[in-house]
């Protein structure tokens, strides 16, 4: 695992700063970045999962979900991108996942939850009723595009060409901070579980 920096960051105008560890966050506005410039707007969603098993195989399990989704969101036309990242708070495992996709033919965050936790039960063996993903919905107050969103989507959209752009962007990059951030991290350096994870970006555009 490479070393990690830890930098303070704002995450919005009504927070105080928060340490964050550098690359996690570099991560996420870099796949932020890739998406708006290449489409005409984007929406952002915050999901978290808890699975019945722990550790390495958690992580495994995440992440080859994540890329079936994207697979099948592909498949639709609808290009994404994602990031996850582990945590432990009172000794129980879970993950945060920031997801991201061209929102034109899906808007709201429940239909990705729904289809990422859809790949996680078949993954498991376990019935489709079984729930291991939640939607966290951004603070609305903060949302500096909301005229282009509706609340019940329970997301963050960013339109290119509309007034707030570049302060959306910052709201955006301040709400995915919380995953980023130093608190319930750090047991990775000991155990040898990979912390967090991205998908890649296709430079050729394909």
């Amino acid at each position: 695992m490479p070393r990690q920096r830890i930098i303070p960051f704002q995450a919005s105008p009504a927070q105080s700063k928060r340490l964050v560890i550098e690359q996690i966050l570099t991560g996420f506005v870099q796949r932020l970045d890739y998406l708006t410039a290449r489409h005409f707007q984007v929406s952002v969603c915050h999901l978290t999962i808890t699975l019945p098993v722990q550790s390495e195989i958690a992580a495994k399990i995440v992440g080859q979900s994540i890329s079936l989704l994207r697979r099948k969101l592909k498949a639709m036309e609808i290009e994404s991108q994602a990031g996850w990242v582990r945590e432990v708070a009172s000794d129980k495992e879970h993950f945060h996942i920031g997801f991201m996709w061209d929102s034109y033919k899906i808007q709201r965050a429940l239909k990705i939850a729904i289809m990422l936790n859809s790949q996680l039960t078949e993954a498991l063996n376990l019935t489709e009723h079984h729930h291991c993903v939640n939607v966290n919905p951004p603070n609305p107050i903060l949302d500096r595009q909301i005229d282009l969103n509706c609340v019940s989507n329970q997301t963050l959209k960013i339109r290119k060409g509309y007034p707030g752009f570049k302060e959306q962007r910052e709201n955006i990059i301040g709400w995915l901070s919380y995953l980023a951030k130093v608190e319930t991290k750090g047991n990775w350096q000991e155990k040898h579980i990979r912390e967090f994870g991205f998908s890649l970006c296709d430079r050729k555009g394909k």
